[in-house]
């Protein structure tokens, strides 16, 4: 009987590579000190989130309609996690927990959700939604930014410090995050260099 396209064929040949997948995959907790958070609470947690959803849903006050978009959205955002939790793998993390991993991995997903949805729209409507989601975007121009890169030969603690802001921050935590998760020097320059290039043709256009 021929072998189905995708599928393994468990035998004594191939026990390391379903050995390799479980672990990045689904790989087992050690040393569980708290039996209650690793023990499936599954339909608890869809009762608890149903009865929220529907009682914020009729509780509150339906009159603003950007309101009601952003709860809708919020809603969508919250369901998609619970299920992320649910049914998405272990992955290779499981410290502090396996369910943040998989939450984690679930905004992942629909972050890229949101950037093929901005893929296949004009440049006109992507700058009305971001005006939408952030309205102070409207009054913005790229000469009321810091200037990071000005002067460098002036080197200073203070003036490092003054420049350590909420963007300096999101982007050491983002190498530290993905150096993490990848773990692999050249992907990561890769990245990092990409997003530089892509941050420099889009100036212009924000």
């Amino acid at each position: 009987m021929a072998q189905r396209p995708g599928y393994i064929k468990v035998n004594s040949e191939t026990p390391g590579i379903c050995n390799t997948f479980n672990t990045i995959n689904e790989r087992p907790v050690d040393d569980i000190s708290l039996e209650f958070f690793y023990k499936p609470h599954t339909i608890t947690l869809l009762a608890v989130s149903i009865a929220a959803v529907i009682c914020t849903a009729f509780i509150r006050d339906e009159a603003d309609v950007q309101d009601n978009i952003w709860a809708g959205m919020c809603c969508v955002v919250f369901f998609f996690l619970i299920i992320s939790v649910l049914a998405f793998p272990n992955g290779p993390f499981t410290r502090p927990h396996p369910a943040i991993w998989r939450m984690v991995f679930g905004m992942s997903v629909l972050y890229l959700m949101g950037l093929l949805f901005m893929l296949f729209q004009s440049f006109k409507t992507v700058n009305a939604i971001l005006y939408w989601i952030d309205p102070s975007l409207k009054d913005f121009n790229i000469d009321m930014d810091k200037e990071y890169g000005v002067n460098c030969s002036d080197v200073s603690l203070e003036r490092i410090w003054s420049h350590v802001d909420v963007f300096a921050a999101g982007h050491f935590l983002g190498w530290m995050f993905k150096a993490i998760l990848v773990r692999h020097f050249g992907i990561l320059w890769a990245i990092s260099v990409m997003w530089e290039f892509t941050e420099v043709s889009g100036t212009e256009r924000v």
